[in-house]
Protein backbone atom coordinates (compact mmCIF):
# COMPACT_ATOMS: atom_id res chain seq x y z
CA UNK A 1 0.00 0.00 0.00
CA UNK A 2 2.95 2.13 0.51
CA UNK A 3 3.40 2.12 -3.48
CA UNK A 4 0.18 3.21 -4.34
CA UNK A 5 0.17 6.29 -1.15
CA UNK A 6 3.05 7.66 -2.99
CA UNK A 7 1.38 6.99 -6.52
CA UNK A 8 -1.29 9.22 -5.15
CA UNK A 9 0.37 11.53 -3.28
CA UNK A 10 3.29 12.56 -6.62
CA UNK A 11 0.52 12.63 -9.08
CA UNK A 12 -1.31 15.06 -6.27
CA UNK A 13 1.66 16.99 -6.64
CA UNK A 14 1.89 17.17 -10.50
CA UNK A 15 -1.83 18.33 -10.83
CA UNK A 16 -1.22 21.40 -8.28
CA UNK A 17 1.65 22.32 -10.64
CA UNK A 18 -0.12 21.63 -13.83
CA UNK A 19 -3.75 22.77 -13.16
CA UNK A 20 -2.46 26.12 -10.92
CA UNK A 21 0.23 27.11 -14.02
CA UNK A 22 -2.46 26.49 -16.83
CA UNK A 23 -5.25 28.27 -14.67
CA UNK A 24 -3.41 31.70 -13.31
CA UNK A 25 -0.53 31.56 -16.22
CA UNK A 26 -2.59 31.30 -18.89
CA UNK A 27 -6.23 31.07 -18.95
CA UNK A 28 -6.75 33.82 -16.32
CA UNK A 29 -4.39 35.57 -18.35
CA UNK A 30 -5.94 34.97 -22.15
CA UNK A 31 -9.78 35.30 -21.12
CA UNK A 32 -11.43 38.34 -20.61
CA UNK A 33 -14.94 38.22 -18.74
CA UNK A 34 -17.54 39.74 -20.92
CA UNK A 35 -15.42 40.78 -23.78
CA UNK A 36 -15.24 38.00 -26.31
CA UNK A 37 -13.30 40.19 -28.51
CA UNK A 38 -10.52 40.87 -26.20
CA UNK A 39 -10.61 37.27 -25.50
CA UNK A 40 -10.12 35.69 -28.90
CA UNK A 41 -7.84 38.45 -30.13
CA UNK A 42 -5.43 37.78 -26.89
CA UNK A 43 -5.76 34.22 -28.19
CA UNK A 44 -4.47 35.11 -31.24
CA UNK A 45 -1.30 36.76 -30.32
CA UNK A 46 -0.68 33.85 -27.84
CA UNK A 47 -1.00 30.63 -29.78
CA UNK A 48 1.80 28.82 -28.39
CA UNK A 49 0.61 29.97 -24.27
CA UNK A 50 -3.05 29.12 -25.15
CA UNK A 51 -1.68 25.39 -26.52
CA UNK A 52 0.06 25.26 -23.57
CA UNK A 53 -2.52 25.76 -21.38
CA UNK A 54 -4.54 23.06 -22.80
CA UNK A 55 -1.46 20.73 -23.00
CA UNK A 56 -1.11 21.35 -18.97
CA UNK A 57 -5.11 20.43 -18.30
CA UNK A 58 -5.17 17.15 -20.29
CA UNK A 59 -1.80 16.29 -18.77
CA UNK A 60 -3.51 17.44 -15.55
CA UNK A 61 -6.59 15.00 -16.44
CA UNK A 62 -3.85 12.15 -16.85
CA UNK A 63 -2.78 12.87 -13.47
CA UNK A 64 -6.18 12.68 -12.18
CA UNK A 65 -6.58 9.26 -13.77
CA UNK A 66 -3.49 8.10 -12.04
CA UNK A 67 -5.14 9.42 -8.51
CA UNK A 68 -8.48 7.64 -8.54
CA UNK A 69 -6.74 4.43 -9.75
CA UNK A 70 -3.92 4.77 -6.63
CA UNK A 71 -6.35 5.56 -4.51
CA UNK A 72 -8.79 2.97 -5.22
CA UNK A 73 -6.32 0.80 -4.36
CA UNK A 74 -5.18 2.53 -1.43
CA UNK A 75 -8.84 2.14 0.34
CA UNK A 76 -9.55 -0.98 -1.43
CA UNK A 77 -8.89 -2.66 2.32
CA UNK A 78 -11.35 -0.31 4.12
CA UNK A 79 -14.10 -0.53 1.96
CA UNK A 80 -13.84 -2.01 -1.15
CA UNK A 81 -17.42 -0.68 -2.55
CA UNK A 82 -16.83 2.85 -1.15
CA UNK A 83 -13.02 2.53 -3.07
CA UNK A 84 -14.73 1.69 -6.47
CA UNK A 85 -17.38 4.59 -5.81
CA UNK A 86 -14.67 7.41 -5.30
CA UNK A 87 -12.66 5.96 -8.40
CA UNK A 88 -15.72 6.11 -10.64
CA UNK A 89 -16.73 9.79 -9.71
CA UNK A 90 -13.59 10.66 -10.20
CA UNK A 91 -13.45 9.18 -13.77
CA UNK A 92 -16.73 10.64 -14.59
CA UNK A 93 -15.20 14.40 -13.43
CA UNK A 94 -12.12 13.41 -16.04
CA UNK A 95 -14.79 12.71 -18.96
CA UNK A 96 -16.47 16.04 -18.09
CA UNK A 97 -13.72 18.24 -17.85
CA UNK A 98 -12.59 16.85 -20.99
CA UNK A 99 -15.31 18.00 -22.76
CA UNK A 100 -14.36 21.80 -21.75
CA UNK A 101 -10.28 21.34 -23.16
CA UNK A 102 -12.25 20.31 -26.04
CA UNK A 103 -14.68 23.65 -26.51
CA UNK A 104 -11.29 25.40 -25.80
CA UNK A 105 -9.50 23.71 -28.56
CA UNK A 106 -12.99 24.42 -30.64
CA UNK A 107 -12.59 28.09 -29.53
CA UNK A 108 -8.06 28.29 -30.56
CA UNK A 109 -9.41 27.00 -34.10
CA UNK A 110 -12.06 29.57 -34.13
CA UNK A 111 -9.36 32.45 -33.45
CA UNK A 112 -7.06 31.50 -35.70
CA UNK A 113 -10.12 32.00 -38.78
CA UNK A 114 -10.82 35.59 -38.00
CA UNK A 115 -11.47 37.09 -34.66
CA UNK A 116 -13.56 39.96 -35.59
CA UNK A 117 -16.18 38.67 -37.29
CA UNK A 118 -19.26 39.27 -35.46
CA UNK A 119 -20.39 35.43 -36.44
CA UNK A 120 -17.26 33.61 -35.22
CA UNK A 121 -17.36 35.87 -31.57
CA UNK A 122 -20.44 34.64 -31.20
CA UNK A 123 -19.99 31.48 -31.08
CA UNK A 124 -16.32 31.81 -29.56
CA UNK A 125 -19.20 32.72 -26.75
CA UNK A 126 -20.77 30.19 -26.80
CA UNK A 127 -17.94 27.79 -26.66
CA UNK A 128 -16.40 29.91 -23.44
CA UNK A 129 -19.55 29.44 -21.88
CA UNK A 130 -19.87 25.50 -22.98
CA UNK A 131 -16.65 25.16 -21.20
CA UNK A 132 -17.52 26.92 -18.26
CA UNK A 133 -20.18 25.06 -17.67
CA UNK A 134 -18.79 21.49 -18.86
CA UNK A 135 -16.24 22.33 -15.48
CA UNK A 136 -19.12 23.42 -13.20
CA UNK A 137 -21.08 20.20 -13.73
CA UNK A 138 -17.49 18.12 -13.31
CA UNK A 139 -17.05 20.26 -10.22
CA UNK A 140 -20.38 18.19 -9.12
CA UNK A 141 -18.47 15.12 -9.02
CA UNK A 142 -15.35 15.93 -8.00
CA UNK A 143 -17.44 17.41 -5.27
CA UNK A 144 -18.96 13.38 -4.60
CA UNK A 145 -15.37 12.17 -5.19
CA UNK A 146 -14.29 14.41 -2.31
CA UNK A 147 -16.67 13.58 0.10
CA UNK A 148 -16.16 9.33 -0.57
CA UNK A 149 -12.59 9.59 0.15
CA UNK A 150 -13.48 11.75 3.48
CA UNK A 151 -15.78 8.86 4.35
CA UNK A 152 -12.60 6.56 3.65
CA UNK A 153 -10.01 8.21 5.80
CA UNK A 154 -12.80 8.80 8.57
CA UNK A 155 -13.13 4.80 8.22
CA UNK A 156 -9.63 3.80 7.91
CA UNK A 157 -8.59 5.02 11.28
CA UNK A 158 -5.44 5.65 9.67
CA UNK A 159 -6.06 9.43 9.07
CA UNK A 160 -5.98 12.54 11.37
CA UNK A 161 -9.78 13.76 11.70
CA UNK A 162 -8.81 17.11 10.75
CA UNK A 163 -7.81 15.65 7.20
CA UNK A 164 -11.28 13.82 7.25
CA UNK A 165 -12.87 17.47 8.39
CA UNK A 166 -11.15 19.39 5.73
CA UNK A 167 -11.98 17.29 2.63
CA UNK A 168 -16.00 17.01 3.78
CA UNK A 169 -15.29 20.95 3.38
CA UNK A 170 -13.71 21.02 0.05
CA UNK A 171 -16.41 18.50 -0.73
CA UNK A 172 -19.77 20.70 0.32
CA UNK A 173 -17.78 23.38 -1.72
CA UNK A 174 -17.40 22.08 -5.05
CA UNK A 175 -21.12 20.82 -4.87
CA UNK A 176 -22.51 24.28 -3.82
CA UNK A 177 -20.21 25.79 -6.71
CA UNK A 178 -21.57 23.51 -8.96
CA UNK A 179 -25.33 24.08 -7.81
CA UNK A 180 -25.30 27.90 -7.44
CA UNK A 181 -24.13 28.23 -11.40
CA UNK A 182 -27.20 27.01 -12.60
CA UNK A 183 -29.48 28.07 -9.74
CA UNK A 184 -28.47 31.47 -9.24
CA UNK A 185 -27.13 33.22 -12.84
CA UNK A 186 -25.47 36.22 -10.81
CA UNK A 187 -23.72 33.59 -8.21
CA UNK A 188 -20.69 33.82 -10.69
CA UNK A 189 -20.09 37.36 -11.09
CA UNK A 190 -19.76 37.61 -7.38
CA UNK A 191 -15.92 38.71 -6.66
CA UNK A 192 -13.64 35.89 -5.23
CA UNK A 193 -16.94 33.62 -5.02
CA UNK A 194 -15.05 30.62 -6.68
CA UNK A 195 -11.68 31.05 -3.74
CA UNK A 196 -13.89 31.28 -0.99
CA UNK A 197 -16.07 28.61 -1.48
CA UNK A 198 -14.13 26.18 -3.97
CA UNK A 199 -10.07 27.64 -3.81
CA UNK A 200 -9.13 27.65 -0.13
CA UNK A 201 -11.36 25.00 1.46
CA UNK A 202 -9.91 22.54 -1.74
CA UNK A 203 -6.30 23.78 -1.30
CA UNK A 204 -6.01 23.13 2.42
CA UNK A 205 -8.09 19.81 2.51
CA UNK A 206 -6.63 18.24 -0.96
CA UNK A 207 -2.68 19.61 0.06
CA UNK A 208 -2.87 18.04 3.21
CA UNK A 209 -4.10 14.58 1.78
CA UNK A 210 -1.01 14.73 -0.32
CA UNK A 211 1.45 15.89 2.59
CA UNK A 212 -0.19 12.40 4.68
CA UNK A 213 0.45 10.16 1.49
CA UNK A 214 3.88 11.55 0.60
CA UNK A 215 5.12 11.60 4.26
CA UNK A 216 2.70 9.68 6.96
CA UNK A 217 1.47 6.87 4.76
CA UNK A 218 5.40 5.83 4.36
CA UNK A 219 6.23 5.46 7.70
CA UNK A 220 2.59 4.29 8.90
CA UNK A 221 3.21 0.04 10.14
CA UNK A 222 -0.30 -0.21 8.77
CA UNK A 223 1.32 0.50 5.44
Amino acid sequence: MRSWARTAGISYLLIFVCSITANFFVFERLLVPGQIAQTMTNIQQHEALFRWGIVLWLLTMVFDTLVAWALYYFFKATNDSWSMLAAMLRIIFVVVFCYSILADHSLLQLCLLDEHAPFYQHQGEGLLQNAYYAVRISYLFFGLHIAVIGLLTLRSGHFPMIISILLFMAAGGYVVDSMSNFLFPAYRNIPNIFMIVVGIPALFAELSLTIWLLIRAGRSRLL
